[in-house]
């Protein structure tokens, strides 16, 4: 990664208390671009887009997790996808000055706006439930004894999303790892609705990939 890249990515807004989580996860998200890039660099394109919208995940990922509250999700989650929206649009930018043409970087930019506002409307959703099942669970606990248990969002619609996947390719647990992808105890705790790093869910975008019809990471849902 350039030094001029290193301050782009450094710029894009984060909280001090997820930033080493988010780090971990954004570098080896760059080196599984740089290494398909290298592989295939007739594939710039969509393995650029597809790591800006990976890397918008990652930020919006571990920030839910500092949320508690629905007036939380408004006044402060909101207005930072939309900063970030815009950071991760400026990294694309910069990404795209010199390696494509103007008309490419018109098109990729045009596709990332486009897909960084679908990604934003379902963390948008995926926050607000998240929330909510925390202040259940607050619930819960002061009716027992006062212990609150711990609370991750809840995506059961990559759940039920998987499951449909999974059948169409008379695929079990086990099958995405025979094709490179998530392991079968990965894969039943994305079937339980719990959460996984973003990572993961590039890798078994890319196992389904392998049979009956290719996924994107775009088609898995953020709820």
């Amino acid at each position: 990664m350039s030094e001029p890249e290193e301050q782009k990515l450094g710029a894009i807004r984060v909280n001090p208390k997820v930033r080493n989580f988010i780090d971990e996860d954004a570098s080896a998200a760059h080196g599984r671009f740089a290494k398909s890039v290298r592989q295939n660099p007739l594939q710039i394109y969509s393995a650029t887009l597809n790591y800006l919208t990976v890397l918008f995940g990652i930020h919006a990922h571990h920030h839910v997790s500092l949320l508690s509250t629905p007036d939380q999700v408004r006044d402060l989650y909101f207005p930072y996808l939309a900063g970030l929206t815009e950071d991760v649009f400026s990294v694309g930018k910069y990404m795209t000055e010199n390696w494509v043409t103007p008309l490419d970087q018109s098109r990729l930019l045009r596709d990332l706006r486009g897909a960084l506002s679908g990604a934003a409307s379902d963390w948008k959703a995926a926050a607000f439930k998240f929330v909510r099942e925390a202040e259940s669970a607050q619930e819960a606990g002061s009716q027992t004894d006062g212990r609150v248990p711990d609370v991750e969002p809840h995506f059961s619609a990559r759940a039920s999303w998987l499951k449909d996947r999974l059948r169409e390719r008379a695929w079990n647990a086990s099958d995405p790892h025979r094709q490179r992808g998530p392991d079968r105890k990965t894969i039943q705790k994305i079937l339980r609705g719990e959460s996984v790093r973003v990572d993961v869910l590039e890798k078994l975008a890319n196992a389904l990939s392998m049979k009956f019809a290719k996924v994107d990471l775009l088609d898995n849902p953020q709820n």
